[in-house]
């Protein structure tokens, strides 16, 4: 059994495979959610600058690598916040 802060990254197949301690440092859960949205940003910025590569045609197949690193940087920056309020709220 898991502990209660340890939750499933969303958009698997699975919930019991991939997870993300969400008492993880926010700067630390921060970064990675900037490392996801910087890989999308470069598989966007291919398809910008090489539109006749064929990449268009694999619009489906890019999508599906897209949307996992979309939504677990969601998820992260989400998990984010929630740390930096409950360490905002700890009496010092």
């Amino acid at each position: 059994m898991l502990d209660a802060h340890f939750t499933p990254l969303p958009a698997q197949p699975h919930d019991d495979v991939l997870f993300v301690n969400a008492l993880a440092p926010a700067d630390h859960l921060y970064d990675c959610a900037s490392r996801r949205l910087a890989a999308v940003e470069d598989l966007l910025r291919l398809l910008e600058s090489n539109p006749d590569s064929g990449l268009v045609d694999e619009v489906a197949r890019l999508a599906a690598a897209i949307a996992p690193l979309v939504s677990e940087a969601q998820h992260l920056y989400e998990l984010a916040l929630d740390q930096r309020q409950r360490t905002a709220r700890r009496p010092t």
